[in-house]
């Protein structure tokens, strides 16, 4: 509409396109989706973030075993036979790492029958999900010398140290 050669704007023909609220519920929905899907993918990772790290402590501990089996090696003795308690052996292996094992995880020093010995962490507190992540674990990395199983509820990790 014109008014003496002037364009005249009424408010009603002014309009502004919004969504409804159909297109936001739709929206909302589908974000929903696509972030369920997320946690299903990257849910289990900080239990295979955990076991990778308590099995790289436990390979800390066959390197700090080693050492201190060099550092006191002489003619006749065995010095990692001197270890017999857990509470030696971690006592002695923290003395050689740089940054001492968590307070709740003790190492210890296992001979099996067939004479190899492992080092090896009893006990691990591990819920379900986290023993998963150890038993995947020591599958892929078993030829490294890994072993472990479930124990009552927790888990026992041992490493091939010689």
């Amino acid at each position: 509409m014109t008014l003496g050669g002037h364009k005249i704007v009424t408010l009603g023909a002014r309009r502004t396109r919004a969504f409804s609220l159909t297109e936001v519920l739709i929206t909302m929905v589908i974000l929903g989706i696509l972030a369920g899907m997320l946690m299903l993918v990257f849910g289990g990772s900080s239990d295979k973030t955990r076991a990778t790290g308590i099995a790289a402590e436990l390979e800390s501990v066959k390197q700090a075993a080693l050492a201190y089996e060099v550092q006191h090696k002489t003619r006749n003795n065995d010095p990692l036979a001197s270890l017999a308690t857990a509470a030696d052996f971690t006592s002695a292996v923290n003395a050689m790492l740089d940054k001492p094992l968590p307070a709740n995880r003790q190492a210890s020093l296992v001979r099996e029958n067939d004479g190899r010995l492992h080092v090896a962490f009893e006990n691990i507190q591990a819920d379900d999900n986290l023993s998963a992540a150890l038993n995947r674990f020591v599958s892929q990395h078993g030829d490294g010398g890994y072993s472990g199983r479930a124990v009552g509820g927790g888990y026992s990790l041992r490493l091939l140290l010689k």
